[in-house]
């Protein structure tokens, strides 16, 4: 549910700033801006995905394994993103060209937009709220609708669920 609440994020985060942006390259240039310019979802969903693709494209045992050793080695400090993507070559990648055209890391961190292999998410929950929305933008009276959906989720998550689709606040 928050993979998919932080896509969400990133998707109008991206539109807002223009989905051929250097903004939103996970890699930003700041030389001569604030840094709080740079402070936006950016960062931390698009990297939240790129790290998503990773561990699906090799397994969450060897993605686990990759992150342990990482920590290990980096514990308390920092390390740029070329010193990361050097690691990651040689860590994750290994050799493996197909490997590394599957995840594609420069498109991620170098690039603009969302590349189109992010991997995609969804919630059964939300399914079943935005089922129920639709019924009730079809007409149906609000008394009939399942509202267990609602109710199971975190109640700020589901009502913003409900409001954004709801067809008299749109």
């Amino acid at each position: 549910m928050q993979s998919l609440l932080g896509f969400e994020d990133l998707k109008s985060t991206i539109e807002e700033l223009g989905d051929t942006s250097a903004a939103t390259h996970l890699k930003l240039n700041l030389a001569g801006c604030d840094p709080d310019d740079g402070m936006n979802d950016i960062a931390y969903e698009k990297g939240h995905f790129l790290l998503l693709l990773i561990e699906k494209s090799i397994g969450r045992e060897k993605f686990d394994a990759f992150l342990k050793s990482y920590f290990h080695r980096h514990a308390f400090g920092t390390i740029t993103t070329e010193q990361f993507l050097a690691e990651y070559k040689s860590e994750i990648i290994k050799g493996d060209t197909e490997l590394e055209k599957k995840i594609n890391i420069n498109e991620w961190v170098y690039k603009p937009g969302l590349p189109a292999n992010c991997p995609s998410v969804s919630s059964e929950k939300f399914q079943k709220v935005a089922h129920e929305v639709e019924l009730w933008k079809n007409g149906a009276k609000a008394n009939t609708l399942s509202t267990k959906a609602i109710q199971r989720m975190s109640g700020c998550v589901s009502l913003d669920c409900f409001l954004k689709n709801c067809p008299m606040i749109k």
